[in-house]
């Protein structure tokens, strides 16, 4: 019997819509729970995401969609570009998966959403050693997730690809050490020099204005307010479960205005990347980006080379006055 490549691809979409869902389901709750969740409520989502990974791994481990991606792979030819890409990206994905127990891949997700929890109280109160064993644990199940990946390979390089496909720790090197050569002596000329300070470096910036000052900042960047929103957490983040639906955080510090302004244009270059994806994307092992690498180029973008332009100071002072006119008077 020939093979139907409608048939398997429609497989293939629907396959991809549950997973998905799951994963928006997952996005959400975890965001919620560094935002806007009692800070109590960490027992209850640590189960809940405990679930929602073991029907991840039941979805992904299914020997009958297994055996549809190794029938699309085989039949390659007949596919559309994007299609070849999601089963090929999708075979990595799943390969990974199965490697892991299920027990241990459910206990994962747990433990990360509990040490979450437990680094914002070892933050908030400067000691290290309550998240210590989290992080520990940490550590050593992600050393156990590479060993059963790649048992040969270098730990680290095993863990890179996963977040850079083909990077490794030879190229890290390589690249760090030709930077550094230029970098090093550039920062003792730096610290070689008087720091200037500026008045309005210790002035008080309501949260409030500052609130209002990172929507204004989002709208110079072209962010549309329909499809992204801004919270505050305690350490600034970007997630996107589709590119109508990105959320960005930031961290406000009502003595220093400056640190939240670019953690806002940093998150908000994350959110552009992914709220510029085409519709196609959504709902597909595609969405997101193209890679960990790329996705960062466009936050630094959007911080660095645009925000700490010297072009872009005089249309940012201008906006900062509107919310901050006595602070700022005389910059």
């Amino acid at each position: 019997m020939s093979f139907d490549i409608k048939t398997a691809v429609t497989a293939l979409q629907e396959h991809e819509a549950k997973s998905a869902a799951i994963m928006h389901a997952g996005s959400i709750l975890s965001t919620d729970g560094v935002t806007a969740a009692p800070e109590d409520s960490w027992e209850g989502r640590a189960r809940t995401m405990g679930y929602l990974s073991e029907l991840e791994y039941a979805l992904s481990t299914d020997p009958v969609f297994l055996k549809l991606l190794k029938e699309l792979e085989a039949h390659a030819d007949e596919l559309d570009q994007q299609t070849r890409r999601q089963v090929k990206v999708l075979l990595r994905e799943t390969d990974r998966i199965a490697k892991i127990p299920l027990e241990e891949y459910t206990q994962y997700s747990v433990l990360v959403s509990e040490a979450s929890n437990l680094w914002i109280k070892a933050k908030n109160t400067d000691d290290f050693a309550l998240f210590a064993p989290y992080l520990e644990k940490l550590v050593a199940a992600n050393r156990r997730m590479a060993a059963l990946w790649s048992p040969d390979e270098h730990p680290y390089n095993v863990l890179l690809d996963h977040y850079e496909e083909g990077l490794t720790m030879d190229q890290c090197e390589r690249f760090f050490n030709t930077v550094r050569e230029g970098i090093v002596p550039l920062i003792r000329r730096i610290s070689d020099r008087q720091i200037p300070k500026y008045p309005f470096e210790s002035a008080e910036y309501p949260i409030p204005q500052q609130d209002a000052f990172s929507h204004a900042l989002m709208d110079m960047e072209g962010i549309d307010p329909k499809r992204c929103t801004l919270s505050t957490t305690e350490h600034p983040f970007t997630a996107g479960v589709n590119n109508h639906d990105v959320r960005i955080t930031t961290h406000y510090h009502e003595d220093d205005f400056v640190a939240s302004m670019y953690s806002v244009l940093h998150e908000g270059g994350h959110a552009l990347y992914e709220l510029g994806g085409d519709d196609c994307y959504n709902y597909t092992c595609l969405y997101g980006g193209a890679s960990m690498s790329i996705h960062e180029s466009q936050s630094r973008f959007y911080e660095n080379l645009i925000g700490r332009s010297r072009a872009f100071a005089g249309p940012l002072l201008r906006t900062a006055r509107l919310f901050f006119p006595e602070q700022l008077a005389g910059v």
